[in-house]
């Protein structure tokens, strides 16, 4: 059994409202499933699904693969077996306080797109039920004849240290046969999914006009060498290399900056965009990068 995974950054504020109360959802989920159905024969997989969003829109991105497994229920990554990918939506009007309604369009690789509405339903805090029935299923000339589909997640928010577990349940009816189930899988979550704040653009005429605002944080990933061959006055130096190594984040100069507005400076800002992504992405949501770099910046000084 996996442990729950860590939570290393948190952007809450970018969430749209309606997405806010689905944040302990989102993330990635993996574990093992069976399959059934009259006309194959029954079998065993690895699933990986994911739950995301993009900042401040008021729908879940969905995508969920699976895979054989090899001779010792380990996943076989050479032998992919379904993908489908779709978009929860959810509506600004929840049903009562413990109800959502949610709508879900999805498509997949054996042509058919699927229209789905349903209800999210909040238990607790600790159990969560998303069911949803499909209003609409479309396929191709040559995909297999699917009529209805429902899907059923269980979700069991556990606490710590014990990992959330995620029950999923798939009926469908499909080929001439009657409503029944096709799939059921048990999922653990392994990732979290953190929205962060991406870099902001800086031109040196922009950073000279709002140069209080800045110079005690500005920070410049060159090696030592190009550093002392010329600088921004006020600014600190550390190579990109440490930066990106693994006590980078954690060094007192660079935690410093996390609530600050910081200044990322290289040559000519390609450096500096990798320093830059790679602390957005660990949580600091002030950051940003000097377009064209120190060699712009000294042009125009």
């Amino acid at each position: 059994m996996c442990s729950r995974p860590k939570i290393i950054k948190e952007a809450t504020n970018l969430l749209h409202p309606v997405v806010n109360q689905f944040k302990s959802l989102l993330g990635t989920w993996k574990g093992k499933g069976r399959g059934h159905y009259p006309t194959i024969q029954p079998f065993t997989y690895h699933e990986e699904t994911t739950l995301s969003t993009v900042a401040k829109k008021p729908f879940i991105i969905y995508n969920q693969k699976t895979f054989a497994l090899d001779e010792n229920l380990k996943p076989d990554y050479d032998k992919p077996m379904h993908y489908e990918s779709g978009f929860i939506r959810v509506m600004n009007e929840s049903l009562e306080p413990s109800h959502t309604q949610v709508e879900l369009v999805m498509a997949d690789p054996t042509g058919n797109v699927q229209t789905y509405l349903g209800t999210f339903h909040h238990i607790n805090d600790r159990l969560k039920k998303l069911v949803l029935k499909t209003t609409s299923v479309a396929v191709t000339p040559t995909a297999k004849k699917i009529s209805k589909v429902h899907r059923v997640f269980d979700f069991n928010l556990r606490p710590s240290p014990e990992p959330y577990l995620l029950n999923f349940k798939l009926d469908m009816e499909a080929v001439d046969q009657s409503m029944q189930n096709h799939l059921i899988a048990e999922l653990y979550k392994t990732k979290e999914f953190h929205l962060y704040s991406s870099p902001k653009d800086l031109t040196p005429r922009e950073f000279n006009d709002n140069i209080s605002k800045f110079s005690d944080y500005i920070l410049d990933v060159r090696e030592p060498h190009e550093y002392e061959e010329g600088n921004i006055p006020k600014s600190v130096n550390v190579p990109l290399g440490y930066v990106l190594g693994p006590v980078g984040l954690k060094d007192p100069v660079i935690s410093g900056l996390k609530n600050k507005q910081c200044v990322i400076v290289c040559r000519s800002g390609i450096r500096a965009r990798l320093a830059a992504n790679e602390l957005a992405e660990a949580g600091w949501e002030n950051v940003h990068v000097l377009v064209g770099g120190y060699r712009a910046w000294s042009a125009e000084t």
